[in-house]
């Protein structure tokens, strides 16, 4: 009687995942796409048989579609970070400008805080 018993649950539970699944109510194990399948930021293309970054550009060249060569992509690259560089600078060289305003005008509150403080002689020494 257990086996039967189990048996009909199995049957029922693959009978139902198996409706589920049909239905579209379960996804696939992979979301795939035509020609292409994204995973973990890189781009499968099977056109190519190998992976590529997402942002990798594909272009047609001398008539045949292909990823740009790699000193372009990495040309690319480099020019995005050199703009981030010169504009980290830029604001470092702002930010470098207000500092020694800042160490002016702290220089002359001490000026004129010493100005209004008398001197204090004879002061008793705390213990």
């Amino acid at each position: 009687m257990k086996k039967s018993m189990c048996r009909w649950r199995f049957f029922v539970c693959a009978a139902l995942w198996s409706a589920l699944w049909t239905a579209g109510f379960v996804p696939p194990a992979r979301a795939q796409q035509p020609g292409e399948l994204e995973e973990k930021g890189e781009l499968v293309t099977k056109e190519f048989g190998f992976k590529l970054p997402a942002d990798w550009p594909v272009e047609m060249r001398y008539g045949v579609i292909s990823p740009i060569p790699v000193e372009d992509y990495l040309a690319r690259k480099f020019a995005v970070v050199n703009t981030q560089m010169k504009f980290l600078e830029q604001r470092i060289q702002e930010l470098e400008k207000r500092n020694q305003a800042l160490e002016k005008v702290l220089q002359s509150l001490r000026k004129i805080l010493q100005e209004l403080t008398p001197p204090q002689e004879g002061k008793p020494k705390e213990q």
